[in-house]
C-alpha cells in the first residue's frame, strides 16, 4: 500500500483526474482511513459529470465514519444516478446492481 500511495500521489501533482482521485480514494478506503477516502472521493466529485459509482463509494465511506445523513445523501445520489443510467442503458447489468445496493443501504425494499 506504501508504494501504491506514493505512486498515486505523484501521479496527483503531476494531472489531477476524477480516475485518479477515485482510486487514492479506494486505496485509503482498503486501508480503512475512511477520512482520507471521503476527502479523496469528494474531490473526484468536484471534475467533470460525477457517476453513480462515485456517490456510492462516498456514502461507504461516510457509513463508516459514523456519518449516517451525509452517507444517506450520497447513496440518494447515487441511486438517482443509478436509476439515470439504466434509463440510457436497461441491459447494462453494473447499473442495476448498484442500484439494488444502494437502495438496500437506503433501506428501500
Amino acid at each position: 500500500f506504501p508504494e501504491a500511495e506514493g505512486q498515486l500521489l505523484e501521479a496527483l501533482r503531476s494531472q489531477p483526474s476524477r480516475p485518479l482521485l477515485g482510486n487514492i480514494g479506494a486505496l485509503y478506503y482498503a486501508e480503512e482511513r475512511f477520512e482520507d477516502a471521503a476527502r479523496f472521493y469528494d474531490r473526484s466529485l468536484a471534475i467533470g459529470a460525477p457517476s453513480a459509482m462515485q456517490y456510492r463509494n462516498l456514502g461507504d465511506a461516510d457509513r463508516h465514519l459514523g456519518k449516517p445523513r451525509e452517507a444517506a445523501e450520497a447513496y440518494r445520489q447515487a441511486r438517482k444516478l443509478a436509476e439515470e443510467d439504466i434509463t440510457r442503458n436497461p441491459r447494462r447489468a453494473a447499473s442495476h446492481s448498484l442500484l439494488g445496493l444502494v437502495a438496500a443501504f437506503l433501506g428501500d425494499r
